[in-house]
């Protein structure tokens, strides 16, 4: 089958069905918050958030109201904010919210409590295993916060958390 006539995005995602809401992330730093019982069929050929010019979606994650995230930039910085603290819409109209507003956003992750190390994947190859002491245990950042120190020539490309007991898959763009 086919889902239409123009090249699918580079976001996909799979949602699992006990899910409630998604959050949505645009490169430009707007998340929108959406139920999945109010995502349009693919009948009606609705996008899932209007987007703006050079927009796109980057990250879909499936969330909880409970639940901590951290927004990150390509040169390493984030945003820790609550799902609580997003307006929740019902309407694929709807526009959502700004979070880092201005900034080149590279994706968005889940802290987890349960799994205690951040794992960092940047451009040039490189990886990095930290303790996520200061993401689990701290407030919420006000602003924008270092979370990792990068070269002028790299970017980060993924940052998520995990245990011991996860093995990690890379794989390289060729």
């Amino acid at each position: 089958t086919a889902i239409g006539k123009e090249p699918m995005g580079a976001c996909i995602t799979v949602i699992p069905r006990s899910s409630r809401s998604i959050v949505m992330l645009s490169n430009k730093g707007r998340v929108k918050l959406m139920p999945i019982d109010k995502i349009p069929s693919n009948q009606s050929r609705k996008p899932l958030i209007p987007l703006n010019g050079d927009e796109y979606i980057i990250s879909i994650l499936n969330v909880d109201s409970s639940e901590d995230l951290l927004v990150y930039t390509s040169d390493g910085y984030g945003k820790r904010f609550s799902v609580s603290d997003l307006n929740l819409v019902n309407s694929p109209d709807a526009q959502g919210q700004y979070i880092m507003k201005g900034y080149d956003v590279a994706g968005i992750f889940s802290i987890n409590p349960n799994k205690p190390y951040i794992f960092y994947a940047t451009k040039l190859g490189r990886v990095r295993l930290n303790t996520a002491k200061f993401l689990t245990t701290g407030k919420k950042f006000d602003g924008l916060k270092p979370i990792i120190k990068l070269s002028q020539q790299d970017d980060l490309v993924a940052v998520f958390c995990v245990n011991k007991d996860q093995v990690v898959t890379l794989y390289h763009a060729d």
